[in-house]
């Protein structure tokens, strides 16, 4: 992971307010698993996806996979990819909910994931999100309270917030 991290592909998503708590993560490349995507197209390819069980209802995994939609379209990119735990007909049909199509699985030998789905990449108004969930703090998160950030710094870089420009 510390290899995504220095070539700024792993990002993490904080809150504000909460001494940057940190509640996801994601990374992202231009290169797939070669035992899922044998033929590399002009995607993006998510990996590693994750937020904090306790905020969960807040939208941040959401977000996160709405930011990697933008992120490919400001990339110039056709679509962005990601494969799934074959075993998760739950984290599959949240996929799905979220605009993701079913492409197919792969059954590679000693791998859990290859359940593939594919999104198309397209600019996103990421503003306005968060407007309802409530947070574990009792608090009302919106797009202003939460941030990206990535490379060894820990800049805040990405489209999340308003302010933050890719």
């Amino acid at each position: 992971m510390a290899g995504n991290i220095r070539v700024g592909a792993t990002h993490v998503l904080c809150r504000d307010g909460i001494d940057e708590e940190v509640v996801g993560t994601i990374t992202v490349s231009r290169a797939g698993d070669p035992q899922f995507w044998p033929s590399p197209g002009s995607s993006l390819y998510l990996a590693k996806l994750a937020t904090d069980p306790r905020c969960a209802g807040n939208g941040y995994g959401s977000l996160l996979l709405d930011w990697s939609v933008d992120q490919a379209a400001r990339l110039g990119l056709r679509d962005v990819r990601l494969d799934a735990w074959k075993t998760s007909p739950g984290l599959h049909r949240y996929y799905r909910m979220h605009g993701w199509r079913y492409i197919g699985t792969v059954h590679a030998p000693a791998r859990d994931s290859g359940a593939l789905f594919c999104r198309p990449a397209r600019l996103l108004d990421l503003r306005h999100r968060l407007a309802e969930p409530v947070s574990p703090t009792g608090g009302m998160p919106s797009a202003n309270d939460v941030h990206l950030v990535s490379d060894d710094a820990m800049e805040p870089r990405g489209g999340i917030t308003p302010q933050v420009s890719a």
